[in-house]
């Protein structure tokens, strides 16, 4: 039986018990990575195979891989918790929320920042192929409730970690050189939320 640490701390681990039998265990917001995983490699899990999939992969002992366990299962846990409390709020309040931070959280984030934010998330959730499709309102509400709990929680732990380091990402961007304008940061869209996110127009 071998233990491996697949990338980064606390956030993918796996254990192998033999070359067709292994336990993945993930943070929410990578568990694609173990799907695509599956998908390609169908239930083989030979070094071999693993390092092509996780190329940074580290052997660990068990205790470390058993306290990885525990920190992911908490991880999720928590933001299972924290999903539902966004599930009940309407998107029409969240809209709202989104569109008032700046002016109440001064010295959390500003118009311009709440922009670019908005534009590196919408830009995130697009690939090269559906850059000029309009998103789907499934797309649109997701990148709402993304918006909306990153800035709750930065609000209620004061610590603006995640949004910095947006705002580092994209630091070379000016969102309205794509068609974003601090104008687009305002309360559209109702109960769908459906102008909460504006596809940027791409420049010539």
């Amino acid at each position: 039986m071998k233990y491996y640490n697949l990338m980064g701390k606390n956030t993918l681990v796996v254990r192998v018990d033999d070359e067709k039998t292994a336990e993945f265990s993930a943070k929410n917001p990578v568990r694609k990575m173990v799907d695509q995983y599956e998908k390609s490699f169908k239930g083989s899990y030979t070094l071999e195979n693993l390092k092509s999939a996780f190329p940074q992969m580290k052997e660990i002992k068990r205790v470390p891989y058993a306290k990885s366990v525990d920190t992911i299962n908490d991880y999720n846990s928590k933001q299972a918790a924290a999903e539902k409390k966004i599930n009940d709020v309407s998107l029409q309040e969240m809209n709202r929320y989104i569109s008032m931070f700046p002016a109440e959280n001064p010295k959390i984030v500003s118009y311009e920042d709440l922009n670019k934010i908005r534009f590196m998330m919408y830009a995130a959730s697009r690939s090269i192929d559906s850059y000029l499709a309009e998103p789907s309102e499934k797309t649109i509400i997701a990148l709402t409730k993304g918006l909306y709990g990153l800035l709750k929680d930065a609000k209620e732990k004061n610590n603006k970690k995640y949004i910095n380091a947006i705002l580092r990402a994209g630091k070379n961007v000016n969102p309205q050189d794509y068609g974003f304008s601090v104008g687009d940061v305002s309360e559209e869209g109702g109960n769908r939320g459906q102008r909460s996110i504006r596809r940027p127009n791409r420049p010539n």
